[in-house]
């Protein structure tokens, strides 16, 4: 009788030491991987989600030649093979512009360059054919405008800041999609060092300037939405 309460005993041990194992796995399996840069997409997540940034985008990787015909003068605006994405920035393209719509946050406008690169970026980037597209030459690289307007750097400077600051809109964000600035007409550092396909997040400083918020790569952007849609999966499940 004593053996076989024992032996009962040991079952009913095993078996509540295999349910708190089997809980202690589901209760692990349900936990998302917080990535190293979760503090910084917690803060970007709630500023987007409130709006009033601007995410200046450079075009990703691209074939600029020299077979443009320059003797035309609005040349920078034909789409031809000398100034198109490689099949890689038109992936990047593509990646970064559905990491955004994971995301899901509001936008204003879409401001982009009249050269037809930044064009085919935002086509790739946002394909709704209710996104406007702003265009403007105030956006353009700072060589075409010293080219096509005789511009000073100082006067650069102006159109640009022109072309950004209304992007600025309470409640919602907007995307400008320009280009690197050469550090003489830049209207804050990070804009002379971001690489291909980068991006910066700013917000605007009462006095009118620039504050960045972040830079941020396409694998980051990729890496932020799926952090952003695990953690709505957690709260649905509360």
């Amino acid at each position: 009788m004593i053996q076989t309460v024992c032996t009962m005993l040991k079952i009913a041990l095993f078996l509540l030491l295999f349910t708190q194992l089997f809980c202690d796995s589901a209760e692990a399996s349900t936990k998302f991987h917080r990535p190293d840069l979760a503090v910084l997409y917690d803060e970007l997540l709630v500023a987007l989600d409130k709006g009033e940034n601007v995410i200046y985008v450079v075009p990703p990787p691209n074939v600029v030649g020299t077979a443009a015909d320059v003797s035309n003068a609005l040349w920078w605006e034909e789409c031809n093979p000398a100034n198109r994405l490689t099949d890689q920035g038109l992936a990047d393209a593509t990646a970064l512009g559905k990491a955004i719509h994971q995301i899901g946050f509001r936008y204003y406008t879409v401001k982009i360059s009249k050269e037809c690169l930044t064009l085919n970026v935002a086509s790739l980037m946002f394909r709704s054919p209710d996104t406007p597209f702003e265009r403007s030459t105030d956006l353009n690289p700072a060589e075409f405008q010293r080219k096509q307007f005789g511009y000073r750097d100082e006067i650069i400077k102006l159109q640009i800041l022109g072309a950004i600051l209304p992007a600025f809109y309470i409640g919602e964000n907007s995307f400008v999609i320009s280009h690197r600035q050469p550090k003489a007409v830049a209207l804050h550092p990070v804009l002379s060092e971001l690489d291909p396909g980068d991006t910066a997040i700013f917000s605007l400083s009462a006095s009118g300037d620039l504050v960045l918020r972040a830079r941020l790569n396409i694998q980051q952007w990729l890496e932020m939405a799926k952090y952003s849609n695990n953690k709505r999966k957690q709260m649905n499940k509360k």
